[in-house]
């Protein structure tokens, strides 16, 4: 989701970005929280209020519906994430 700062409806130079890798059913479901940031154009600086700690991916499954795969190395790398952060802290866990 993008849109105005949703914390202070004066800030018309920032930028409002909730955002999460793949499907997102977790977030509906108010498993995960979704990575939250505020950009703010004039001073061309991201505030980070919030990072997702994801542990697995939720890629549709090819025989239907999705299917949950726990993130290492190997799964990022496989899906084209390799080296990401959120790769990362899940290689962790």
């Amino acid at each position: 989701m993008i849109t105005t700062d949703p914390y202070d409806r004066d800030n018309n130079d920032a930028i409002y970005i909730s955002a999460k890798r793949g499907l997102g059913i977790s977030v509906i479901e108010g498993k995960k929280i979704a990575e939250q940031i505020i950009f703010r154009r004039q001073a061309n600086a991201v505030q980070v209020l919030t990072r997702s700690a994801e542990d697995s991916l939720l890629p549709f499954d090819e025989k239907g519906g999705i299917k949950e795969i726990p993130i290492t190395g190997r799964e990022c790398s496989a899906y084209g994430r390799h080296g990401s952060q959120a790769c990362s802290r899940g290689a962790d866990h």
